[in-house]
């Protein structure tokens, strides 16, 4: 996980200023004049207050428009956008996720910051599973005395059928994850890790009761909790956005994080944020995590609904390292954070993970290993063609050194990148599925169809196979891709992250020119583009996207259409 602060506050003439901030490096300021502040708020009081015929699109459509205008925030502030864009590089291509904490005077708060998109012309950051925007608050953080109930605790204030269906939900995901169903009886205050408190609409007020207030000498059962979901639920349509008082309450009093909704949440947002949020904690997910998986299983129910839309639930921390808390602790299991698979998905990443500890990566290649074991009907006909196509999977792996010794399983990039994107509940055909939907990777050999569409220059670079498949490789003209080497380094080193080193690989091994161009300083293997294949290419090349350049027998790059950072110019040698 990376973390990025992002400050907004608003200047006398009615700008704003703005800081993007990282942890090790100098805070990058600039600002922005009023007309942009004026775009960004006439977006935001249409999306806050819709029209009640809004159907799912119109709402996406709006959304989107709310994540473009914040970003030219950004990016019109000067300094901040190049920090900024560092952070996105670092999350497409490292697949590391971007935890954004938003830090802005109550005045912007009422802004839905959490639809932030990658640029203007981009769409949320969150939609692409590259991380989510947290809000950050003052507050004492985690503290807590003694050992917490590894438990979750359901207070329900009021008889609306919401509730109803809210805490049946929470129960089913208990019985998913494994764990005692919640408890609805009062427990000692701090012994408890997640509290979730259900409330009619009516009677919201009664909240204040459970929740400590300034100066108040006794303590709650919320007190101390590593997560609180303050849950108002009901079926207004035009309800005012609710302040965000309740929640920092909670953080000044020790509560590590809290989930909030602005408005009262409908059957099908609350149900599905509930069922999202506690399987993902189940799973030993981190409440960064179980946060992306509870808003993704919102978005997935497309309820065109303001308090059906996921955007409305906001975390709230004191301390960016609560972030990375997991209430049910480290469960042995590669896919930590990511949503709940269904039965068949969980056995196979199961057999997939006996070949991963081997390696100490998860990816397409031990997920093929998991299939050849035991397929399901459904995939028989992957089944067969990945058995065809072993050889692919397996050189990879097979060809690299280890520089040390496997540690805990970690998913690839892709692998990765594309689990989060997964609805809760997902099934092993879904993961094939969206795997082998990537352009230009694995569906070349796996997919009925293998790659196709039309052909343009490349843009970028993209590793296939090994413990890097699936990193987009940040370019500018004249980078050098290579080993990772002290002695004489290059732009950007491949495996550096990893346990495993290719020996056959050059310390500087092919410069990248420009688009479409590259120069081979050492000569690759091989070079495979659809109408042939040439070996052992050497000096300068044009590479078309899906051309796949085979460095060594275990290293191979594909050429992709999709650039990753913006580039100026082609170099000629």
């Amino acid at each position: 996980m990376q973390v990025i602060g992002l400050g907004v506050v608003t200047r006398d003439d009615g700008g704003w200023d703005v800081v993007v901030s990282r942890q090790g490096a100098a805070p990058a300021l600039g600002s922005v004049p009023r007309p942009t502040v004026e775009a960004v708020q006439q977006i935001a009081r249409r999306l806050l207050a819709p029209p009640s015929s809004w159907q799912d699109q119109d709402w996406r459509t709006h959304e989107a428009r709310m994540g473009r205008a914040l970003a030219a925030v950004i990016e019109q502030a000067g300094p901040p956008a190049a920090a900024w864009a560092r952070a996105i590089g670092r999350a497409e291509t490292l697949a590391e996720p971007l935890a954004v904490l938003v830090d802005t005077p109550s005045a912007l708060q009422s802004l839905p910051w959490e639809l932030l998109g990658v640029s203007p012309d981009a769409p949320p950051l969150e939609t692409l599973g590259l991380g989510c925007v947290i809000r950050l608050s003052g507050g004492a953080g985690r503290v807590r005395g003694g050992q917490a109930t590894a438990e979750v605790l359901v207070s329900r204030l009021g008889n609306h059928p919401v509730l109803t269906c809210v805490h049946e939900a929470i129960t089913v995901a208990c019985h998913h994850g494994r764990t005692s169903p919640p408890r609805s009886v009062p427990v000692d205050p701090g012994a408890t890790r997640v509290v979730s408190l259900l409330v009619d609409e009516d009677r919201a007020g009664l909240l204040d009761a459970s929740v400590p207030t300034d100066g108040d000498p006794e303590s709650t059962v919320v007190e101390g909790a590593e997560l609180v979901w303050l849950a108002v639920c009901g079926a207004s349509v035009h309800a005012a956005p609710a302040p965000p008082e309740r929640a920092r309450r909670l953080l000044r009093h020790g509560t590590a994080a809290v989930l909030d909704g602005d408005i009262p949440l409908d059957v099908e947002g609350a149900t599905a944020l509930a069922r999202g949020l506690h399987e993902a904690l189940l799973q030993g997910g981190d409440l960064l995590g179980a946060t992306v998986a509870a808003r993704a299983s919102v978005r997935n129910h497309r309820v065109a609904s303001p308090g059906g839309r996921w955007w409305r639930h906001r975390l709230w921390i004191a301390q960016p390292a609560d972030l990375a808390l997991r209430p049910w602790g480290e469960r042995s299991s590669p896919q930590l954070g990511w949503p709940a698979p269904a039965p068949c998905a969980a056995e196979l990443l199961g057999r997939a993970t006996v070949y991963a500890e081997l390696a100490g990566t998860l990816g397409v290649e031990q997920l093929a290993e998991g299939l050849l074991d035991h397929a399901p009907p459904e995939l028989s006909t992957l089944q067969a063609r990945i058995s065809r196509h072993r050889g692919h999977l397996g050189r990879a792996m097979g060809g690299l050194s280890l520089r040390t010794q496997p540690g805990p399983v970690r998913p690839t990039p892709r692998l990765a990148r594309v689990a989060r994107s997964m609805p809760p509940g997902f099934t092993a055909r879904m993961l094939w599925d969206a795997l082998l939907a990537e352009r230009w990777a694995w569906g070349r050999w796996l997919a009925e169809d293998g790659a196709s569409g039309p052909v343009g220059a490349a843009l970028g670079m993209e590793v296939l196979g090994g413990p890097e498949d699936g990193r987009r490789l940040a370019l500018h003209p004249g980078d050098v891709i290579g080993r990772d080497s002290t002695r004489k380094p290059c732009d950007v080193p491949l495996y550096a992250r990893t346990h495993a080193f290719d020996a056959r690989l050059s310390r500087r091994h092919l410069r990248w020119l420009g688009d479409g161009w590259v120069h081979l300083l050492a000569p690759a293997d091989a070079l495979e583009r659809p109408d042939g294949r040439q070996d052992g290419p050497f000096g300068q090349l044009e590479v078309q996207a899906g051309d796949l350049l085979q460095l060594t027998p275990s290293t191979w790059l594909v050429a992709v259409d999709v650039p990753t950072v913006p580039r100026q110019g082609v170099l000629t040698s």
